[in-house]
C-alpha cells in the first residue's frame, strides 16, 4: 500500500505543470459529470458535447508540443484520472468529459457510440476519434463496437 502511494506521488512529480492542470480539471469534470450520466439520458449527453464550442486557434497548450502530441497525452491523463477518481469513469465519461474539454482548447474530435449485440448480452462502448483515428485503445479494439453514432 505504501509503497503504491509513494509511486503515485513520484509520478505526480513527473509530470510538468500544465500537466498537472490539466489533470485536476479532468478529475473535478470527471466528478461533475457522472450526475449527469446517471441522470439524464444519452441523448442529452449527445446535444451537450454536439453544443460544445469549438474555438478556431484558440491554442493552449504548450508551444513545444504538436496539437497531436497534446491529445495524446490528454488521453493518457483522461485515463488514469478516470481510474483514481471517487468512481471507476468508464468509457462514457471519459470520452463526454475528453471532447468537451478537447473542445474548448480548440482541437476538433468526434464522440463515437458503438454497440456489439450477441444472443445474450448487450455491450456498448463509447470513445474519441481525432483525425479519422480513435483515441486511446487499438484501432481492433473499436472494431468490434459497430458505429451507431459519431458526433461531429
Amino acid at each position: 500500500m505504501l509503497s503504491k502511494l509513494k509511486r503515485n506521488i513520484l509520478a505526480w512529480y513527473q509530470l510538468e505543470n500544465w500537466e498537472k492542470l490539466v489533470f485536476l480539471q479532468l478529475m473535478a469534470a470527471l466528478l461533475l459529470v457522472w450526475p449527469v450520466l446517471k441522470l439524464c439520458s444519452t441523448k442529452f449527453l449527445i446535444e451537450w458535447v454536439d453544443n460544445a464550442f469549438v474555438v478556431a486557434n484558440k491554442k493552449k497548450y504548450p508551444a513545444w508540443l504538436t496539437e497531436a502530441e497534446y491529445v495524446q497525452r490528454v488521453v493518457v491523463l483522461i485515463q488514469i484520472a478516470g481510474q483514481k477518481n471517487l468512481y471507476d469513469a468508464k468509457c462514457l465519461a471519459q470520452s463526454v468529459v475528453l471532447a468537451r474539454y478537447l473542445r474548448s482548447q480548440g482541437i476538433g474530435v468526434n464522440l463515437q457510440m458503438g454497440v456489439q449485440k450477441n444472443d445474450s448480452s448487450i455491450r456498448a462502448h463509447a470513445w474519441l476519434s481525432y483525425e479519422g483515428n480513435a483515441l486511446g485503445l487499438s484501432e481492433d479494439h473499436y472494431h468490434t463496437f459497430p458505429l451507431q453514432r459519431g458526433v461531429s
